[in-house]
């Protein structure tokens, strides 16, 4: 094989290997390290980067290109790499998040059936709330003053960030009003 076929195979794969072993490397973090979810996700994604980057840098070193080539494949293969982590990410997202998905594990986990009452009784708003409010207090994302809620620095802020400029993208309006109260915050902290 020439070097620019091995180079050219090197790009096509790199953004398929980083995405294997941000795949693994979720599994081994959760399951093997005990790791929290979100904690292994944010490791196991940088790690497969990391990966796509070295064997797309040793694509670009073999293979002379100009320097533009080499800025629109990089730019390419990278883009193909966070796609894949982002659907990654959502797809444990959903499995982990959505309650219709786990009142379904719930019903197949129970071959006698369950009731409406059953399910209810197993996922009330209160708890369901007071479950997840644990879990910030308990991950450091909120503080807790008397009785009231405060935001921290926390991975968590910058996800409501994103997700408000990808709304004030979409829509606009309120959502512009909500991102520049983020940003505000942040800058106070």
């Amino acid at each position: 094989m020439t070097r620019e076929g091995t180079a050219d195979l090197l790009l096509i794969t790199a953004p398929f290997a980083g995405f294997v072993i941000n795949i693994l490397g979720q599994f081994i973090l959760t399951r093997l390290m005990r790791l929290r979810l979100l904690s292994s996700i944010f490791v196991a994604f940088t790690a497969g980067g990391i990966a796509c980057f070295v064997a797309l840098a040793i694509a670009l070193f073999i293979h002379a290109q100009p320097m533009l080539d080499k800025l629109a494949l990089s730019a390419s293969v990278l883009l193909v790499y966070s796609a894949a982590g982002f659907v990654s990410f959502a797809v444990i997202n959903l499995g982990e998040t959505s309650l219709r998905i786990r009142m379904m594990r719930l019903i197949l986990e129970n071959p006698d059936g369950l009731t409406a009452a059953e399910i209810l009784t197993r996922y009330n708003d209160a708890l369901i709330v007071s479950v997840r409010l644990r879990r910030m207090v308990d991950n450091r994302q909120v503080t807790v003053s008397g009785d009231a809620l405060y935001p921290r620095r926390s991975v968590l802020i910058l996800a409501v960030g994103g997700i408000w400029f990808l709304q004030w993208l979409t829509y606009g309006g309120r959502q512009g009003r909500l991102l520049h109260d983020w940003a505000k915050y942040l800058i106070q902290r």
